[in-house]
């Protein structure tokens, strides 16, 4: 039983998809706050914070009822491990018998940890926003050591997990995209990495537009220790890359 469930930050529930849980039919449940104020993000309201809260005890009576038809949830925002009753939301969702998969940007390690110690968490998917040194120009946030640390517990952990950028041409380029791949190799990285292409779909928190040029994967060396993939690019540009 959640002792104070009304601490939680639950805003939504997607009540199912395929695309967010690798290998898994799956819902989302989204939880609103966030340390970073990412200008592409497209998730605004959750970003700072708003969005109308949820029950989260008929959530729980809606997962005891989907979980024959279900594999996994997903945890994501926002950034959901920002409050530690999700803690309590995650035992409790396991407990049901569902896969867990937690999105997040990095910056609370020790939750994470925490939760990974329990054997609570299959899967996470952990932002990497740009060169560490950058940071704080791309999402008004410079506390990297913290996500230097979320990278060691996952690199350490055993559990299943992905690092993933979102790519804008105007804000990250190819040569800053090969940076950040180049540390991953040097810290020994063997887990996959995804370039989300940026797509503007409704409002992002910083109103930006489309990007003035497309994102070149072909000036890329994607010819890595690590699995390089790739969403939100077409066929024939990824194929155009893998050639080169």
């Amino acid at each position: 039983m959640l002792s104070k469930p009304h601490n939680i930050p639950l805003v939504s529930l997607t009540t199912f998809t395929l695309q967010d849980f690798p290998n898994k039919s799956a819902c989302i449940l989204w939880f609103t706050g966030c340390q970073m104020r990412c200008s592409y993000c497209h998730n605004p309201d959750l970003a700072l914070g708003g969005g109308r809260r949820i029950s989260v005890e008929d959530t729980l009576a809606f997962l005891r009822k989907r979980e024959p038809l279900l594999d996994g949830v997903v945890f994501s925002g926002g950034e959901c491990l920002l409050s530690s009753g999700v803690e309590q939301l995650v035992r409790e969702v396991k407990k049901i018998g569902y896969a867990v998969k937690i999105d997040t940007n990095g910056a609370k390690p020790e939750r994470l940890k925490t939760l990974i110690d329990e054997g609570v968490v299959d899967y996470v998917a952990m932002d990497f926003k740009s060169p560490l040194e950058d940071y704080e120009n791309l999402t008004g946030w410079n506390r990297t050591e913290l996500w230097e640390k979320s990278f060691e517990i996952l690199q350490c952990s055993g559990v299943e997990y992905e690092l993933r950028t979102t790519v804008h041409a105007d804000l990250i380029d190819e040569t800053t995209v090969g940076l950040m791949m180049d540390y991953l190799e040097k810290n020994e990285y063997r887990g996959s990495y995804w370039l989300q292409h940026f797509q503007a779909s409704g409002r992002t928190l910083g109103d930006i537009a489309e990007p003035s040029r497309r994102f070149d994967l072909s000036r890329l060396d994607l010819q890595r220790p690590f699995s390089v993939k790739f969403r939100n690019f077409s066929d024939h540009e990824v194929k155009q890359a893998l050639r080169g």
